[in-house]
């Protein structure tokens, strides 16, 4: 009895001990997965502190177990209810919202076959205890099985691209931790059975003295580890390895420094898509390795996945895209064009040729995630420096000791990439791409820069502040870098479960609660979480006002407009005061009170003037005031439903309407644009001076990106070029680059979808 009281300890403190940690304290994957590991190190460790005489023996004085339907009973029941419950108390004291069904999940999953093996460890340090083994030796045997095992892990994600593994040890490793949504499947759950019954096997053979019963039991569970091993194989996320991978993916392009893997359709011929992401990856490339000037780049292996959850499922990374340096190789899920990551990940790739001593990285991660946001513009509202001036001036800026190691991941990913990217840019500026190649290749800031890196870094702060204003950025920048990062947001994989459709799969439905209805429950259990959750209220409030409005309710609607009035701040304090005065301004004109909800769009507007919104707000604070100056008033009613959401069609076209009125259907993918011809015309088309840049770039860019589909290339270099040369915002660099891929695609000719049809021979 008293052994098992210390094993009841060891369950406690392993299920407790996760609590007192960032990763434990969402009671879901992580809490399970924390658990788990804990279970393994404390378990064992109590057959190793006991005394030797409560281990139990037989009448002839061998290790022998009294009572095997006990121990079963014990093992199986008794400790996961007592762990279970454990870790239940926080969710009976109302400290932790997330979804129970989540976190059961997750504690069958991993929990259970750990405390399996967990037991069968330690019935085996019991059982050579009890045959002289004395505790250092068994201590030593403890530390190298759990060395062992972290090592077999961390080989088998280092030397394999697929970073998920299903382990015995260590249970289901989804992929990045990053990554809200964990995929699940058939093949992960056989395994984890498959891996249950193996764990089962290994407590019979540490219990019972090779009775035939005994083992009849352990040939059975030998044979289901076996058999249920073997189906799991049957499905991708239960494979690794780049033989199971190109399987998949058998679809192969070759490029200059690169092959492209995607999935073949019937025809097993490349599809429009993949075509166009090969040529995007043949200039990204033929750019890097110019920049980089290094004759033996790396060859890149470039994965391309039909959708998030299949990438998920098969590689290990979902909505982020990851690059394996040890291949090397980028996994990214074909979806809109130009891919907004593909760049990103192919510098990871190039650099893993001159990075760190031979490692594929930079074990500093501001370096190795910097050169990759430096080296890859984005579309960005903010630039990199005016966004880490905005992160020092509110204080949130991430911790330099923090950002400068592998604590770079606790970071939120906004703020940490942010900042570094700007500091790879200085540097880059101050001391050119040679400099930093040298840093990233292992060199002292001394070497690569003949400058300290304190001082560096003072320099590189004090030029980002300098003439940053702070007061005009506040509102946006709270918004932007609100988000505080996996390790310190609140029950990220129930949020991630919850959202998603029951109709989608089992394995969706398991995670939720009974009667779930992720449209009706999902806002109110994010308010429930968090209360004081402004966008969560607002995305709330304008499902229902959209419902008011729908209806043409106007008693609700009343209420709405008195609820929002008093609800939002003057002058606004956050953002979603702003969107607040946006809605309140959109239920007045559907209301019939024209004149009020153009004097809150003017206010609005005014506030515009000393406060940035960014673009997209302002756009729609500008295209509402400018709709009820070109509009007669029927028209503006209309428009002005349509832009809250309330119409799902644009007004009929009339001729000689205003250029908004065509840059709003062409946003809002709502006019035929009839061919290239259509749109180069269009791109002749004066815009409104009136009007911000802010739409004039969007103007250009969305001809761009059409143009660019319909196989103008020419002139969709011509528009990006239009948009950098207006463009306000931080996205110039980006717009440039876009053009220098056009002009790359006038160079390669068309490709086989731009073709134009052969000639009929009967009509010469």
């Amino acid at each position: 009895m008293r052994r098992h009281c210390l094993l009841l300890a060891s369950y406690l403190f392993a299920v407790m001990a996760p609590l007192a940690t960032a990763v434990g304290t969402n009671l879901e994957y992580e809490f399970a997965l924390a658990a788990s590991i804990a279970l393994l190190a404390l378990v064992p460790l109590a057959a190793i502190v006991m005394p030797l005489g409560w281990a139990p023996r037989g009448e002839d004085g061998r290790f022998a177990l009294g009572s095997i339907p006990w121990e079963l009973f014990w093992t199986f029941l008794v400790a996961p209810a007592a762990a279970g419950g454990a870790a239940s108390l926080m969710f009976w004291l109302g400290a932790c919202p997330c979804s129970k069904p989540g976190f059961s999940f997750w504690m069958a999953v991993l929990f259970l076959p750990a405390l399996v093996l967990a037991h069968a460890v330690h019935y085996g340090l019991l059982r050579a205890r009890a045959r002289g083994a004395s505790r250092l030796l068994a201590a030593l045997a403890l530390v190298a099985f759990l060395i062992g095992a972290a090592g077999l892990t961390g080989y088998q994600m280092w030397v394999n691209p697929q970073k998920r593994l299903v382990s015995l040890v260590f249970g289901f490793l989804h992929g990045p931790i990053y990554d809200d949504w964990i995929a699940f499947d058939q093949g992960i759950l056989l395994l984890r059975i498959s891996q249950l019954c193996l764990a089962t096997a290994l407590l019979l053979l540490a219990w019972l003295n090779r009775q035939k019963s005994a083992m009849a039991a352990i040939a059975a569970l030998t044979a289901g580890w076996l058999v249920a091993g073997h189906f799991a194989r049957e499905f991708p996320s239960a494979t690794t390895g780049a033989a199971a991978l190109n399987a998949k993916l058998s679809g192969v392009i070759e490029g200059q420094g690169f092959t492209l893997h995607y999935v073949p359709g019937k025809s097993q011929k490349p599809s429009l898509p993949v075509q166009r992401l090969f040529r995007d990856t043949e200039f990204h490339v033929a750019e890097l390795t110019a920049l980089f000037k290094e004759k033996d780049l790396p060859h890149v292996e470039v994965y391309v996945y039909p959708s998030e959850d299949q990438k998920k499922l098969w590689f290990g990374g979902g909505s982020t895209d990851v690059t394996d340096v040890y291949t090397p190789s980028i996994h990214i899920t074909q979806g809109s064009w130009p891919h907004p990551t593909l760049r990103h990940e192919l510098v990871h790739a190039l650099a893993s040729g001159f990075a760190y001593h031979g490692l594929g990285f930079h074990p500093n991660m501001a370096f190795t995630e910097g050169l990759a946001v430096a080296l890859a513009p984005s579309e960005r509202t903010l630039s990199l420096d005016d966004g880490t001036a905005s992160l020092m001036a509110s204080g949130r800026m991430p911790d330099l000791e923090d950002l400068f190691s592998p604590a770079f991941w606790k970071v939120s990913g906004g703020r940490a990439y942010t900042t570094a990217g700007s500091l790879i840019n200085f540097l880059i500026a101050r001391y050119g791409i040679d400099g930093v190649k040298a840093l990233y290749s292992g060199k002292s800031w001394s070497d690569a820069f003949k400058a300290g890196q304190d001082e560096t870094l003072k320099d590189w702060q004090a030029a980002i502040q300098k003439g940053y204003d702070k007061e005009r950025n506040a509102l946006f920048t709270e918004a932007l870098f609100r988000y505080p990062g996996v390790f310190d947001d609140e029950c990220p994989h129930s949020k991630a479960d919850l959202v998603r459709s029951r109709t989608e799969s089992l394995w969706v439905r398991v995670r939720q609660p009974i009667g779930w209805n992720p449209e009706r429950d999902y806002l109110p259990w994010l308010l429930k979480i968090d209360p004081d959750d402004q966008e969560s209220r607002l995305r709330e409030w304008k499902r229902d006002v959209r419902k008011a409005a729908l209806d043409r309710a106007e008693g609700r609607l009343e209420t709405w407009r008195e609820t929002l009035s008093k609800a939002r701040k003057t002058p606004p304090g956050a953002l979603e005061d702003v969107e607040m005065g946006l809605l309140e301004s959109d239920v007045d004109r559907a209301a019939g009170k024209a004149d009020d909800s153009k004097k809150l769009i003017q206010e609005l507007a005014e506030y515009g003037q000393k406060k940035f919104f960014g673009e997209s707000i302002r756009r729609e604070i500008e295209a509402r005031g400018a709709i009820e100056r070109l509009f007669d008033d029927a028209g503006a009613q209309a428009w002005r439903r349509y832009l809250a959401g309330w119409a799902k069609t644009i007004p009929e076209k009339k001729d000689g309407e205003p250029w908004l009125a065509t840059y709003l259907r062409l946003r809002n993918g709502q006019i035929d644009v009839g061919g290239a011809a259509s749109l180069k015309k269009a791109l002749d088309t004066p815009v409104d001076p009136a009007l911000s840049p802010s739409f004039h770039v969007e103007w250009y860019r969305l001809l761009a990106n059409k143009l660019m589909r319909e196989g103008a290339y020419a002139d969709a270099a011509f528009a990006y070029r239009k948009a950098a040369e207006v463009t306000p915002t931080a996205a110039k660099d980006l717009f440039l680059e876009h053009a220098r891929r056009a002009d790359f695609y006038v160079a390669q000719g068309p490709l086989k979808a731009d073709e134009p049809p052969p000639e009929d021979p009967s009509s010469h």
